[in-house]
């Protein structure tokens, strides 16, 4: 006898195929992992064409997190001389690549470069930030972008900005009293490090009902 199927909704399913299309790949690092406040570090970021055909209006984002402020850039794209005017935007944080080949005989793509001098803001001692680079446009499909394969359009860095772990710690002596008896209140200030803090003030105001 047949059997009926009470759902043939899902009795098919497909799957994207692209028969055109380039692998970019976005790799990203840092001069360094742990910088003085006010210091400098460089962000290295590469996007490579691994194929298989040649893609134009390849347009990446990378925008410095709030705490590292902008100092300079050097943008090397193919066929071009690197260059510290255009193609990347600091505040936008648009870096336009343009076209990368490929050559499919040699099994290799073209590659573009961008290096990014920032320093770390006053006041962001203490702090950690992740710097990101991403893909977000080209003329073809990417079978191992966002929306499938292995991601690899997007890469991070991640930096400390160096500063002093300051802990207060406060006790009351005795635990219990009456009206009109003398409290022994001791509050304590300690740097666990790893560099100096200066000027530190604290603030410890008697509530109501104490004198």
């Amino acid at each position: 006898p047949t059997v009926g199927d009470p759902d043939t909704r899902n009795n098919a399913a497909a799957a994207p195929i692209y028969l055109v299309f380039a692998d970019l790949v976005v790799t990203k690092s840092a001069s360094a992992g742990e910088i003085e406040e006010g210091g400098s570090v460089t962000f290295f970021v590469t996007v490579a064409n691994e194929g298989r055909n040649t893609v134009s209006g390849v347009r990446l984002r990378d925008r410095l997190p709030s705490g590292l402020s902008y100092v300079s850039h050097v943008s090397s794209l193919p066929d071009q001389a690197p260059t510290t005017n255009g193609h990347y935007n600091p505040v936008t944080g648009y870096w336009d690549v343009g076209t990368l080949t490929y050559d499919e005989s040699l099994g290799s793509g073209q590659s573009a470069t961008l290096e990014v001098v920032a320093t770390a803001s006053p006041g962001s001692g203490g702090s950690a930030f992740t710097n990101t680079a991403t893909v977000v446009e080209a003329s073809l499909p990417d079978p191992n972008g966002p929306d499938g394969g292995t991601d690899n359009n997007t890469d991070s860095a991640d930096i400390t900005v160096l500063g002093a772990d300051l802990a207060v710690t406060k006790s009351v002596t005795p635990e219990t009293y009456a009206v009109g008896d003398v409290i022994g209140v001791m509050l304590a200030v300690v740097n666990h490090g790893p560099r100096q803090a200066e000027d530190v003030v604290v603030v410890d105001r008697l509530p109501e009902g104490l004198s």
